[in-house]
């Protein structure tokens, strides 16, 4: 029982200490009815965060198949609760050693972290590359994650690369999560209660 109750409080420690470094849910799941599938907005982070964050949830940092898709996320989750939000999505850079100055290259060196083909994208007019971003720069600062603007910049709702912050014009980056199918799996603060509590179940019975 000794060695028993020893591994139930590791194992309740460790949830909860992965839940005070998780990413917050800011609302969902919510249901598309035209992908089949669930969508989640995650609190301000970067986007390593909020892919980790999101496979935890079940998924990853969106895939975007179509303008339909790209449109129903912005709409969703661009200015939910009432503030304007950058969005991350799952598009990264695959080998981050490569970095092509041609902007038509250059965007060809993204993927989705699902492994899903590229098969539609919106970057913005001068993306990635832009002049105004530090990929041009001497040295260059190369940004890595994709993201969809906010509303108030002038290429709302299109693609821009950046990166690996929380924030970006004084506005916060908020990632995206897709989901297949909601896992039945507990949500983390569950299984650190069951642990707890079995933890204390041991206690009281060695009392007896």
């Amino acid at each position: 029982m000794k060695k028993l109750t020893s591994l139930l409080i590791a194992a309740a420690l460790g949830l909860a200490c992965g839940m005070a470094t998780a990413v917050p849910n800011l609302t969902g799941p919510i249901f598309n009815p035209a992908t089949g599938h669930y969508y989640y907005l995650l609190d301000e982070a970067n986007w390593t965060d909020a892919e980790a964050a999101s496979v935890a949830l079940g998924g990853h940092l969106a895939t975007v198949n179509d303008q339909a898709e790209d449109g129903w996320i912005y709409s969703h989750f661009s200015t939910f609760g009432g503030i304007n939000r950058h969005l991350w999505i799952g598009l990264y850079d695959t080998d981050q050693t490569v970095n092509s100055t041609d902007r038509t290259t250059r965007r060809s060196e993204f993927a989705w972290i699902s492994g899903q083909p590229v098969s539609y994208t919106n970057w913005a007019l001068y993306e990635p590359n832009s002049q105004f971003s530090g990929e041009t720069s001497t040295p260059p600062t190369w940004e890595y994650y994709g993201h969809i603007w906010d509303p108030t910049d002038p290429f709302l709702g299109q693609w821009n690369n950046y990166v690996d912050s929380a924030t970006l014009f004084g506005h916060p980056l908020n990632g995206v999560v897709e989901v297949n199918q909601l896992s039945r799996i507990p949500e983390p603060a569950t299984l650190a209660l069951l642990g707890l509590g079995l933890v204390g179940l041991g206690f009281s019975r060695r009392k007896q």
